[in-house]
């Protein structure tokens, strides 16, 4: 998977989304159990008429755009081939309200003790 700046040429064709999930997962770490939360994004899909998910890193905003297969159904889709860049939501973008959780903040803390 390759994570790229957005202005970068290459990333084309991008497909913005929404973040519509959080999952979290402990992980060890040397000092103690923390929590991370990983995201899903739903990208519209021009070929198919639909959305498509994929996991998110909730700590990348929409300066930065990931490389990913296509979800493609239809065998028609241009993106079968070489796939597609995601990215979230700009805060310029009026669809950005519609983020369950704000993209660009890492969601990480300390597993509380008792």
């Amino acid at each position: 998977m390759r994570r790229m700046r957005v202005n970068n040429q290459s990333c084309k064709p991008l497909l913005r989304g929404t973040l519509v999930s959080v999952t979290l997962k402990w992980f060890p770490s040397p000092d103690g159990e923390h929590e991370h939360k990983e995201a899903t994004i739903a990208v519209w899909c021009p070929y198919c008429k639909r959305f498509h998910t994929h996991g998110w890193d909730p700590a990348n905003d929409g300066r930065y755009a990931e490389h990913r297969t296509a979800h493609c159904f239809d065998d028609a889709s241009q993106f079968h081939q070489g796939g597609y860049y995601i990215s979230t939501w700009r805060k310029s973008d009026p669809e950005y309200a519609g983020h369950v959780v704000k993209p660009g903040v890492a969601i990480v803390r300390k597993k509380a003790t008792s």
